[in-house]
């Protein structure tokens, strides 16, 4: 029974949302990992995404299995001082609006990763993505609203398209006429 228990639990746990490094080149100290894992944590929290960062070395068949709303943070051993970045989206982020902006992000902060600061580079980069998914959802939030505003103003006119024609089939007497055949035909 405990088996069972023990099993169902670690179901559980693997379905849940989380956050997590998986930093095979030994980039971070433990406590840089704590500090960029406790922001990794409150950014998905806030935006629903699940954020992972792969540290690995080029040929290393270390690629992370992409769910649902996820968003993977590659970062590739170049050589001794280098780290190449990359990010992965699934394929339920539209970041096509955004694409140029995260292009530019990644540009305007390479002079730190450069230099070694890891971590440092990691929570600026954080922070950019949180800037992005915070306008996601502000636009998603947008067309929510005009949506919802366009269908009112569809079913206002179709309203009184109706009216208009039912006052002037109640109105004009040959109208009624042909009407009434039509409807008593049908």
């Amino acid at each position: 029974m405990r088996k069972k228990i023990l099993v169902l639990f670690v179901l559980v746990l693997s379905v849940l949302s989380f956050s997590q490094i998986k930093d095979n080149l030994g980039s971070f100290s433990e406590e840089e990992t704590k500090r960029i894992e406790k922001r990794m944590e409150e950014i998905s929290k806030n935006s629903d995404f699940d954020l992972y960062i792969n540290t690995y070395k080029p040929g290393e068949n270390t690629q992370l299995k992409v769910l649902e709303k996820s968003v993977i943070i590659d970062m590739v051993k170049v050589d001794d001082e280098h780290l190449n970045v990359k990010l992965s989206f699934s394929q339920d982020i539209d970041i096509s609006l955004y694409q140029e902006e995260l292009e530019n992000v990644l540009g305007n902060l390479g002079n730190l990763i450069t230099e070694g600061e890891n971590e440092k580079y990691t929570m600026e980069l954080l922070t950019s993505l949180e800037d992005v998914f915070n306008r996601m959802g502000e636009d998603k939030e947008i067309q929510k609203e005009k949506f919802s505003k366009s269908g009112n103003l569809s079913g206002v006119f179709l309203f009184l398209i109706f009216l208009v024609i039912g006052v002037f089939v109640g109105k004009n007497k040959k109208v009624r006429e042909i009407f009434s055949k039509i409807v008593k035909k049908g």
